[in-house]
């Protein structure tokens, strides 16, 4: 018997957001607590462990107590609430972006405020250079981390079976925009783009190509869909340049030709869209939507952060499909 409590952060009200949508679920096993909640706090240290300083998932089995934090926590979450709940985990994904936004202003806000008091100066330039790490780093990704394939294997490529059923779907791949990369965990990803308009660009892990996302940016707005390389919905992220958001793909978005009616693909697409949920900032969507208008290759921020991560979350997701 496994019991699950989301632990959060009560002094951030979109934290607590979160807990109340867990919460509303009504699921016997899934319960919510303040991560200042002494009880809780004495049964983590009674087995050894830490609480994180981030919103984490304590889970209590007969043999033992774990807690999962990240990518880990939703995954176990997605889990719990099951496949006849997907509609709960896009709200739940859409929360906890937003409660990360809070739990991020509110810690600059606290690094700043703490660096008054030791120092005004230092404390400025620090936070500074900590807030702007995480863009610069991003922004110097170039076009130099694709590799074009050579002629020999662009022609394997567009043989597999994966790729005739993703051009299918979203229409013929474009040669010359064609490429791999090296994702953040090591395997390498292809990318190709679809299309006259290149909206459309499927990313595939070169290891195992049946393991892949497509992702479309929408012309004249802020905004990318994920969907299976077979054409099946997965979920819409926009952003008002801060913030970001998630929704359903209304059904007029979907190609006709989409294979929806796959054994297990409620669950894959909920697990992938918490997945992507914590991986695709504001940022991204902005970086994707240059690469449409371009090449999709010479594009390397939107190459690792939306199709990277959504090979790596195809990845993590599998078990469910």
């Amino acid at each position: 018997m496994h019991t699950y409590t989301l632990i959060y952060d009560s002094e951030c009200p979109s934290c607590s957001k979160v807990a109340k949508h867990v919460h509303d679920l009504g699921i016997d096993s899934l319960g919510t607590a303040s991560s200042n909640d002494r009880s809780l706090r004495a049964n983590i240290t009674e087995h050894g462990l830490s609480l994180p300083d981030k919103p984490s998932l304590l889970v209590n089995s007969d043999s033992k107590v774990r807690i999962y934090t990240g990518w880990r926590m939703r995954l176990q979450l997605a889990k719990v609430i099951g496949s006849k709940r997907a509609s709960e985990l896009i709200r739940l994904a859409w929360a906890e972006a937003q409660a990360r936004q809070e739990r991020k202003k509110a810690v600059n806000r606290r690094t700043l405020l703490g660096g008054a008091v030791a120092g005004a100066g230092a404390a400025i330039t620090g936070a500074a250079t900590a807030q702007a790490a995480p863009n610069s780093g991003a922004s110097s990704v170039s076009s130099s981390i694709a590799e074009p394939l050579g002629a020999d294997e662009l022609s394997v490529l567009i043989d597999k079976p994966e790729v005739s059923r993703s051009a299918a779907v979203w229409g013929e791949v474009n040669r010359h925009d064609v490429a791999r990369f090296a994702a953040d965990d090591g395997d390498q990803v292809l990318v190709m783009s679809h299309g006259d308009d290149r909206r459309y660009a499927t990313f595939l892990s070169e290891t195992d190509p049946s393991v892949g996302v497509t992702v479309e940016y929408v012309p004249g707005e802020p905004t990318i869909r994920y969907f299976t390389p077979e054409g099946v919905p997965i979920a819409e992220f926009s952003t008002d340049g801060e913030t970001v958001t998630s929704s359903q793909i209304a059904s007029e978005n979907v190609p006709a030709s989409a294979q929806i009616g796959v054994q297990g693909m409620k669950e894959y697409a909920a697990c992938l869209t918490l997945c992507l949920g914590g991986k695709v900032d504001a940022g991204c969507i902005s970086a994707c939507g240059h690469c449409a208008t371009g090449s999709w290759i010479n594009c390397g921020k939107c190459g690792l952060c939306a199709g990277g991560s959504g090979v790596r979350c195809a990845k993590d997701c599998k078990g469910f499909w």
